[in-house]
């Protein structure tokens, strides 16, 4: 179990450092910001991520996720992704997943209430307005691992939002 753990920490640390090596040089990192919708929970999130290119039809892509719960309390998750990125004309679809996710709810003042594993899949598409800047639409389905009582969850989440890309 211990070598498994490490080979996912290796595999979500390292795969960034290979846009050094695969990336073209014409390809930009992305910063998006948006908005999904739990399905399962009937509540909005809060998406901003960051996305690397690593190569020319693959990226990286780094997630953090705001939880709008009910009564004070929040949840907050991170996760990995590696996408394929194929080029179609005037739209660039995507598709991957990562392993080794993290939410971590905050319930009340400041206490975390409760810490769970992620594995998660998406996909979707960038439609560029400009050649900085453009529209997502994308779905993600986040495998959730409950580690106080060892309960698994699918949660289904839609979600659109802006990028721009430098």
């Amino acid at each position: 179990m211990r070598r498994f753990i490490a080979v996912v920490l290796l595999l979500t640390v390292g795969l960034p450092l290979v846009s050094a090596w695969g990336a073209e040089h014409g390809s930009a990192n992305k910063l998006g910001v948006g908005g999904s919708f739990n399905l399962a929970l009937a509540t909005p999130l809060f998406d901003v991520f960051y996305e690397i290119p690593t190569g020319d039809n693959a990226a990286t892509r780094f997630t953090l996720g705001v939880w709008a719960v009910a009564q004070g309390a929040m949840a907050f998750s991170v996760d990995a992704s590696f996408l394929i990125t194929p080029a179609l004309e005037g739209f660039r679809p995507y598709f991957g997943g990562g392993v080794g996710g993290l939410i971590a709810a905050a319930g009340g003042i400041g206490g975390i209430a409760q810490v769970s594993l992620t594995v998660n899949g998406m996909a979707g598409t960038y439609f560029a307005l400009s050649d900085a800047f453009g529209l997502y639409g994308q779905v993600r389905l986040i495998g959730v691992l409950d580690l106080a009582n060892l309960q698994i969850a699918a949660l289904l989440m839609p979600g659109l939002g802006l990028y721009v890309m430098f």
